[in-house]
């Protein structure tokens, strides 16, 4: 409480310090308010920037998921390309594996060494027979 009396100058000096003090605290608080109610303002707008820019976001991952979809079926596309290939030359590669062992690479030398010696002897036969027809027609004509 109190013991000043109420006309004390005292009293009044004190009363003007504590409203002087708190004026300008009110006033700080005014500038600290102005300064968040800007920052808030601030914040709102870099809110909207970003919202709008979710939405741009969202677009390009749709649009990725749909690329990735297309890779997916091309990818699907080539497998089965692929598979029907290795299926067609199953046969050719077989085949050349089996060529390739010495002891069919030298039964198909045999193979190529009796081909040759059958087309010589086939050309022969056909020359000597061309021959004999030469010479009959020779001898019917004199």
């Amino acid at each position: 409480m109190d013991q000043t009396r109420p006309n004390d100058p005292s009293r009044l000096r004190r009363l003007t310090a504590a409203a002087l003090n708190a004026d300008a605290t009110i006033a700080r608080i005014d500038d600290v308010s102005g300064g968040i109610a800007a920052s808030l303002d601030e914040f709102n707008r870099v809110l909207a920037s970003f919202d709008s820019r979710l939405g741009d976001f969202e677009t390009v991952v749709d649009r990725l998921g749909s690329s990735i979809d297309r890779v997916d079926a091309t990818l699907v596309g080539v497998e089965k390309i692929v598979g029907t290939v290795e299926w067609l030359f199953a046969p050719v590669t077989a085949v050349r594996e089996l060529v390739q062992r010495p002891e069919v690479s030298a039964l198909a030398d045999q193979a190529i060494s009796a081909g040759n010696a059958l087309a010589l002897s086939i050309v022969t036969r056909v020359t000597s027979l061309v021959r004999i027809e030469q010479t009959s027609e020779d001898d019917r004509g004199s």
